[in-house]
């Protein structure tokens, strides 16, 4: 099971990272396997339950990568913009007009993936 990490953070509904984690996995050569599963998280799930949620869980991992995905867009979009503001606010025409430029790629590229 490749994707093991994704289906334990579709079960926990959290991400799983660190040699310290509530959750370790490990991988002799076999394939990935989950070598400590704290008690506090509740049953470790059977290989069954894993197979079952192996599906939902790449749709999960994928829906959580496109809004990280679109929380650096805006980010970077309201940077620019305030960019802008300033360099206005400053009378520097030019660099006001350059950012603005960005800002209308940005725009651009979203538009293309609607």
């Amino acid at each position: 099971m490749d994707n093991l990490p994704a289906i334990i953070a579709y079960i926990l509904q959290r991400p799983i990272s660190g040699p310290n984690d509530l959750v370790r996995l490990r991988d002799d050569g076999d394939g990935p396997y989950i070598s400590h599963w704290d008690a506090s998280l509740g049953p470790e799930p059977t290989e069954a339950q894993l197979k079952a949620a192996d599906k939902d869980a790449l749709a999960w991992h994928a829906r959580r990568q496109k809004r990280a995905e679109y929380e650096r867009r805006a980010e970077r979009a309201v940077i620019l913009e305030r960019a802008k503001q300033m360099a206005e606010a400053d009378h520097e025409a030019d660099l006001a007009a350059e950012i603005q430029q960005d800002i209308d790629a940005l725009t651009a590229a979203r538009s293309l993936e609607r």
